[in-house]
């Protein structure tokens, strides 16, 4: 079996050390990536972290809720429609523009919406703010009121009317006219009023930026209006791509109008629900979601919100048969990509306000317990339009903060996050944590006794040459001289063959032939001969120092080499 040296042994051992202790560092290095990148590492941790902040329930409500409005369209005029009969079996209408039917209009329409832009840009329903939602009730009323007259008169009882075909509806609509006055109006969140002409009266005043033509034909139930001011809580939009049947949503729901004396008409409540399914438009141009949520009309024109929190969809409703349906019918969605195509045909682009980056900014840190950070991203949050800005939401987090702090279960410094990150260390971290210690150790110990080997070996050399100096030794012998031309001969002869192995060495790359302390006997050695001191007495010398018989031999063959 090959014997090693003594460096070559400690070699091994320093190498097989740093390896460990590499290996072990890169494994807390890539648990520590893994961590700030947010992926798993439970084989280190014993904290599991998700791969970016996702904001409660709560959290959810207490990010959008400022961006969702009310909004009021209060409609007056008068209608001039010709007189008509329908015949039931045709289901055709016969319009006779020499009498003329003269009907004043009046209506308010409420719906939701919600800010998309900080400059006060709002999405919302065209249904809310077209003034051809008026006409269609205002017709699909009269038209009702004659079948049932009708029926009344022939019957004796009123029958419930057939159902009118869009196409001969929309005659109906265009042969008539309407002279229109509209005045669109954002509820005022922080209004007291809780009468509705008082809280129109308190709205901001709106204007129509776009409304989708034909939206009863086509599905494409999507307007965009526009408030006066700036700073207002803008929420952004998610992704485009669909979501899947029976995954979970949220919207907000605003009371109806004959429950404002019961509830706040201003206030908002968060509701759950699935996707239950998804139908092609009218226009079979886009997919529309069909919702399993508890939501009125009034909500028609507000945010649907995935399980992230994320906006992807328009609540709609699907228009009512009967001017007097009044009842919740099953509410839809639009998705977010239709309502993107228009946003760009505008030239709007969506902006989340300061309100929603800086509280979800500060929620991230809340959630990291960074609170110190997190503070300053609650107060930045504040720069909101005074109206809009929910108080006492951002005082619960502030509040939340401080706890923390309090309880010194903030991490606000580099030394708060070391320990935080060592704390949630698991016990894989701490064992190899221990062999990196240890092996450190190990190479410490094994540096030091090389050091102090090599020391040794440089003091006997110094020790020899010293004693060899100050004595005085006699001239060799015959005998000794005839010992001293053997070894010379036998020197020469393996002179060769020495150098041939020395080569091989050097061609494997193996370690050096002579170490320093080898070197400097070799010079000795040769300084000693020069004296005139003989062979046998350099060898004793050199096994007093404590030199080995075969380091002799060598070390005597190479000081006669030249």
């Amino acid at each position: 079996m090959k014997k090693f040296s003594f460096l070559t042994q400690q070699t091994i051992i320093f190498l097989a050390i740093l390896s460990l202790a590499g290996g072990a560092a890169l494994g807390v290095i890539e648990t520590a990536k893994s961590r700030q990148a947010g992926k798993p590492a439970a084989i280190f941790s014993q904290k599991v972290p998700v791969e970016e902040f996702l904001p409660s329930e709560e959290e959810i409500t207490d990010l959008t809720k400022p961006a969702v409005v009310r909004i009021i369209h209060t409609i007056r005029g008068e209608a001039k429609i010709p007189s008509f009969s329908f015949d039931p079996a045709a289901l055709e209408l016969t319009l006779d523009q020499k009498k003329i039917l003269t009907v004043p209009i009046e209506y308010e329409i409420t719906g939701s919406g919600f800010i998309i832009h900080p400059e006060g840009y709002i999405a919302t329903n065209a249904r809310v703010v077209s003034e051809d939602t008026v006409k269609y009730l205002k017709v699909l009323e009269l038209f009702a009121l004659s079948i049932a007259k009708d029926s009344l008169f022939q019957t004796g009882k009123e029958n419930a009317p057939p159902k009118l075909p869009a196409a001969e509806f929309k005659r109906l609509i265009d042969e008539s006219s309407f002279t229109l006055t509209s005045d669109i109006r954002v509820l005022n969140p922080v209004s007291i009023k809780n009468s509705l002409p008082e809280l129109v009266a308190e709205g901001f005043a709106a204007r129509v930026v776009r409304v989708e033509e034909d939206f009863f034909e086509s599905d494409r139930d999507i307007a965009i209006i526009k408030i006066n001011g700036s700073r207002f809580p803008a929420i952004p939009l998610g992704g485009d791509a669909l979501l899947p049947i029976g995954r979970k949503i949220f919207a907000f729901e605003f009371p109806k109008p004959e429950e404002f004396n019961q509830k706040n008409p201003l206030e908002a409540t968060f509701t759950r629900g699935v996707i239950r399914g998804i139908r092609d438009s009218q226009d079979g141009k886009f997919s529309i979601y069909h919702l399993d949520t508890d939501i009125s009309r009034e909500s028609s024109g507000g945010p649907l919100f995935d399980e992230n929190g994320d906006v992807k969809g328009i609540v709609a409703f699907p228009t009512p048969i009967f001017a007097g349906d009044k009842g919740d019918a099953i509410a839809a969605a639009i998705p977010v990509a239709v309502f993107s195509e228009v946003l760009k045909e505008v030239s709007v682009t969506p902006e989340s306000g300061a309100y929603y980056k800086n509280l979800y900014a500060g929620l991230a840190l809340l959630d990291e317990k960074r609170c110190k950070a997190a503070l300053e991203k609650f107060d930045a949050a504040r720069e909101t339009h005074g109206a809009f800005l929910p108080t006492l939401v951002i005082r619960k987090y502030i509040d939340q903060c401080n706890q923390l702090i309090e309880a010194g279960e903030s991490i606000d410094s580099r030394f708060d996050a070391i320990y935080d990150f060592f704390g949630t260390m698991g016990p894989l971290f701490w064992v190899i944590a221990l062999l990196v210690i240890v092996g450190v150790l190990a190479v410490g110990i094994v540096t030091f006794f090389l050091r102090k080997r090599v020391r040794r070996d440089e003091e006997k050399i110094e020790e020899l040459a010293g004693s060899a100096a100050s004595r005085t030794l006699p001239k060799a012998g015959k005998q000794g001289i005839s010992d001293s031309a053997a070894r010379g001969e036998f020197a020469q002869k393996r002179k060769p063959a020495y150098l041939a192995f020395l080569t091989r060495r050097e061609g494997k790359k193996e370690e050096s032939a002579h170490t320093d302390a080898e070197m400097a006997a070799i010079a000795y050695v040769r300084t000693q001969f020069a004296a005139g001191f003989s062979e046998e007495q350099i060898v004793r010398a050199l096994r007093d120092a404590g030199w080995r018989d075969t380091a002799v031999n060598k070390i005597i063959l190479f000081a006669k080499m030249k």
